[in-house]
């Protein structure tokens, strides 16, 4: 792969944009586009880009709008702007909005242009660190909420599990913008759990109509999670997605005017509700129900993705196995229940079984010796035997 900076220029000047494609092309791998249009198309195939340099006076979509538009589509790509003396307004008001890195006055010299663009360059880099270093805390944290909440409320953590790996299939039908924010989303909205009563979890674990007065509760917890969401920096758009993916929380705003995620992600919650666990997959006539009374804008999306709620099971690469709970290893998962001496549930059917759980196991093995044994599915590649679970 070439090191040179990836950049677009577009330009609806033919002649600059040849001139510029033989001035930097030891320099840049360069595209080039004629029109905002073109250059959105060559966002989307060629893509992604460190850096866009585009003209402010283009015919029907200005410089300014044009790289807006790439801000919110392409956050990571560096936006430029060329513009000449009568636009300095514009240019000013584009760079203090955040929608671009700096902008460049007709006529400018090549070396002015190199200089901006390297510059343009090492703030894209800044960008994806940042971006990475944000995704790798904040995973390593969401990890950790979920595990927690694997113990507390199992059947919460499964249809998490199955809504994350249902999230990440449908973003990829439906093209969804915000991938990441989706996926982190798809684990945490369990976390209304902790805010739920007793009675309501199991009308909602039983998959049983909610009343009015449980919508209430529901909705006054998921924006409980969203304002506690809101206090960690620069995860403000997973809140959003979380608090418009329930109904009761967002009642002043219709459908068509939430995003795509939101309503993606309202439509796998509530499809795992009437999942099979153990499987992944769904019913045909509780599709039927679960398409019942949609808005418009989320049936077509449910019409989009039904094709996910099949049965996911991979019998190829697994092995079926009966074992004592004490010998589970990371990475099976239960295909039935698994129950304390006592008859409280410890694991749900269809949990993956993690670091964190074979901890809480040993705790629970010291104190009350767990003998019993449960149907797991193991990968081909997991037979590595260990010794029991026990507290560290």
């Amino acid at each position: 792969m070439s090191d040179k900076i990836r950049v677009l220029f577009v330009d609806d000047d033919p002649a600059l944009l040849q001139g510029l494609k033989r001035k930097f092309h030891k320099e840049f791998d360069l595209t080039v586009a004629e029109s905002a249009l073109e250059g959105v198309r060559c966002l989307e195939k060629k893509g992604p880009f460190s850096v866009v340099v585009s003209d402010q006076n283009m015919p029907q979509v200005k410089g300014t709008t044009f790289l807006a538009k790439i801000a919110k589509h392409f956050p990571l790509t560096v936006r430029v702007l060329f513009t000449g003396n009568n636009d300095q307004e514009t240019a000013v008001s584009a760079v203090n909005d955040g929608a671009v890195f700096k902008f460049l006055n007709k006529p400018c010299t090549s070396d002015e242009i190199l200089e901006v663009v390297k510059q343009a360059h090492a703030h894209h880099l800044m960008l994806k660190n940042e971006r990475l270093i944000l995704e790798e805390t904040l995973t390593g944290s969401i990890n950790l909420l979920t595990d927690m909440l694997s113990m507390t409320h199992p059947k919460a953590f499964q249809r998490a599990n199955l809504v994350h790996e249902w999230s990440v299939k449908a973003a990829k039908l439906l093209d969804i913008d915000d991938v990441w924010e989706l996926e982190v989303a798809s684990k945490l909205w369990p976390l209304s759990y902790l805010l739920l009563p007793d009675d309501l979890i199991a009308k909602r674990n039983a998959g049983e109509d909610l009343n009015a007065e449980d919508h209430k509760l529901l909705a006054a917890s998921y924006l409980s999670i969203s304002q506690l969401l809101n206090n960690i920096p620069r995860v403000s758009e997973i809140s959003r997605i979380l608090l418009l993916s329930c109904d009761g929380a967002c009642q002043a705003v219709e459908p068509e005017a939430r995003p795509k995620s939101a309503l993606l992600l309202q439509l796998l919650i509530n499809a795992s509700f009437y999942a099979d666990l153990r499987t992944g997959s769904v019913e045909l006539k509780y599709l039927d129900k679960l398409s019942e009374g949609l808005a418009p804008v989320s049936q077509s999306l449910f019409a989009l993705i039904c094709g996910i709620f099949s049965d996911q099971t991979k019998a190829s690469n697994t092995v079926l196995k009966e074992v004592e709970a004490v010998y589970l290893l990371e990475d099976d998962v239960l295909v039935e229940d698994l129950h304390d001496s006592n008859g409280r549930l410890l694991l749900a059917a269809g949990q993956n079984v993690t670091k964190s759980v074979i901890s809480k196991l040993g705790q629970i093995n010291r104190h009350q010796k767990i003998t019993n044994k449960v149907k797991i599915v193991r990968g081909m590649g997991n037979n590595v035997s260990r010794e029991p679970a026990t507290a560290a």
